[in-house]
């Protein structure tokens, strides 16, 4: 199944790079220019008449044993989500998109360095760690009308 509201890129960085994220030296300015560009590259024809905002909300986050998830759905219409997953040493937490009302689900696999990007609006869960915790970088973009754009009807 091909979605246009979602993006999934394989070693996107290596692991050597997700540890220095994890342990807080990396230059976040060369990859927020990273994934800005990934972003125009997969996403342009959905942006005619659009920029985008600098990154807003980037954290990094841990996911525990047993710790409970909710389904999650932001009303951002106008926002695009990165995630990277930032190590291999857990199972199960797989990070899901939720479809037809969460009858079924589009499942991202694991893998250090993966990135996602998808529209903030969709509907998205992670299920329960088993073993292990999971470590992601997230954060968002804002959509900007461009005036000084040039209009193309598509």
């Amino acid at each position: 199944m091909r979605n246009k509201k979602i993006k999934l890129l394989l070693n996107f960085i290596d692991e050597h790079e997700c540890s220095k994220i994890l342990s807080g030296h990396y230059d976040q300015n060369i990859l927020n220019k990273k994934i800005h560009n990934e972003i125009q590259k997969h996403f342009s024809i959905k942006f005619k008449g659009f920029k985008l905002s600098d990154f807003t909300d980037i954290k990094i986050n841990e996911y525990q044993v047993d710790q409970k998830y909710h389904d999650f759905k932001s009303n951002d219409d106008n926002f695009i989500s990165f995630m990277i997953q930032l190590n291999n040493e857990y199972e199960e937490g797989y990070f899901q998109f939720l479809i037809n009302n969460g009858e079924n689900y589009f499942q991202v696999n694991h893998g250090a360095g993966h990135l996602v990007l998808f529209f903030s609006n969709l509907n998205q869960r992670t299920t329960p760690v088993t073993k292990g915790i999971k470590k992601t970088l997230t954060g968002k973009v804002l959509l900007i009308k461009d005036n000084g754009a040039k209009q193309t009807l598509i």
